[in-house]
């Protein structure tokens, strides 16, 4: 899964466990063992979160990979977001749990009767915003779980990249949505025709996003007005990145390649 890089190491959740490399050698500082695949932490102060295939979410030591807390749900649970000390966990069992970030007690919980399509993001106002498989975005209170506004896509939509009180999404359905941050209103969409399954990029007033079949298109931030689109003949594992001046991007196949300028 994505890496996480901190100061001093990269933080990487795999299918036997979360490990902490050296950051300038890559040198394995420890690891926690599972059977299961552990997801992306998130990172705050000196621990990491983390969200696991058999539901256990996991506190643990940055410097020793020593486990703080950790605490079952029912389902997987996909990496968490950390909004002012709770934890906002999400997965398949239909449900939203806050979760106090130094001792994993339970704050709250909230039914959505449908499964995650991935992590919840924090938004502006001590909010995540989170997507479902039935095509609803909704925007949930980090502090006691209540809904602060609901809309639902066509499709379903990945989970957003938030730019101040704008988030951008790709679905499943080939569109590229904006919507506000405070009240959930669609400010421009872009359609593809292709699935978008991955978070899209922000870089210079541009974000960029690719297909799950290989194209490529970059859009201004503001006006949504198309700046270039590319097709790559190789189906995409990732979404691309701007190095450089270079698009370069992840293929399905785990090779690493550069678009174009």
């Amino acid at each position: 899964f994505e890496p996480v890089v901190t100061e001093k190491t990269v933080l990487v959740g795999s299918t036997d466990g979360l490990y902490s490399l050296e950051l300038q050698s890559g040198r394995i500082q420890w690891r926690v063992g599972s059977a299961v695949p552990i997801y992306s932490p998130v990172v705050y102060d000196d621990t990491a979160y983390v969200g696991a295939a058999d539901g256990v979410a996991r506190a643990v030591k940055l410097d020793s990979g020593r486990i703080v807390w950790s605490r079952r749900f029912d389902g997987w649970i996909y990496p968490p977001a950390v909004v002012d000390g709770i934890l906002v966990f999400g997965g398949s069992n239909g449900r939203l749990y806050g979760v106090h970030r130094t001792t994993g007690a339970v704050a709250w919980t909230k039914p959505l009767n449908q499964e995650l399509v991935y992590r919840p993001v924090p938004i502006p106002d001590r909010a995540v915003v989170i997507t479902t498989f039935s095509g609803d975005v909704i925007a949930v209170s980090a502090t006691d779980g209540a809904t602060v506004w609901e809309v639902r896509d066509p499709t379903p939509g990945f989970s957003p990249v938030v730019d101040g009180d704008r988030f951008y999404m790709g679905t499943f359905g080939g569109a590229l949505r904006v919507r506000h941050a405070v009240d959930g209103r669609l400010i421009w969409v872009r359609r593809f025709e292709e699935k978008l399954p991955f978070v899209p990029r922000l870089q210079n007033r541009t974000v960029l996003i690719g297909s799950e079949q290989g194209h490529v298109a970059a859009f201004s931030t503001l006006t949504g007005r198309l700046l270039w689109r590319r097709e790559h003949p190789v189906a995409l594992g990732a979404n691309p990145v701007m190095i450089d001046g270079r698009i370069v991007a992840l293929t399905a196949k785990g090779e690493l390649v550069a678009i174009g300028p």
